[in-house]
């Protein structure tokens, strides 16, 4: 079983577990758009890209361009591939920090204050 907490890359790989490419669908939901997986995880989209790289490269999650729901454009959106989705199934059947898991991908505002609050008390530390 998992004891440690989840890494922003896994959870990425959880996040990403609950959607699946379906190239009927027109318009897709914004939880699969940088913006989204960024807001589920906890993070700024900036920093994206620097964990959805390597997992692209590893063959974990899939890239494409398409319209997301109440968009004007093509966005970038993630889905994983079947490797992926076979060790995002592994993580949630085996990691004994469910309760964390399920906070920070389902309840994103609760990880994004938390992050917020940390980042206020390092900048307050380091005024003189």
């Amino acid at each position: 079983m998992l004891t440690e907490k989840l890494t922003v890359r896994d959870r990425i790989l959880v996040h990403l577990g609950s959607f699946r490419s379906n190239h009927s669908d027109h318009q897709l939901p914004t939880e699969v758009s940088q913006r989204g997986i960024a807001w589920a995880v906890g993070i700024l989209q900036r920093h994206i890209s620097q964990y959805i790289r390597p997992m692209i490269v590893e063959g974990l999650v899939s890239e494409e361009s398409r319209y997301i729901r109440g968009g004007r454009q093509h966005q970038k959106v993630y889905f994983l591939t079947e490797r992926g989705r076979t060790q995002a199934d592994w993580m949630n059947n085996n990691s004994n920090d469910k309760s964390n898991m399920h906070l920070d991908v389902t309840s994103p505002q609760s990880s994004r204050a938390k992050w917020q609050r940390s980042f206020a008390m390092v900048e307050d530390q380091s005024k003189p």
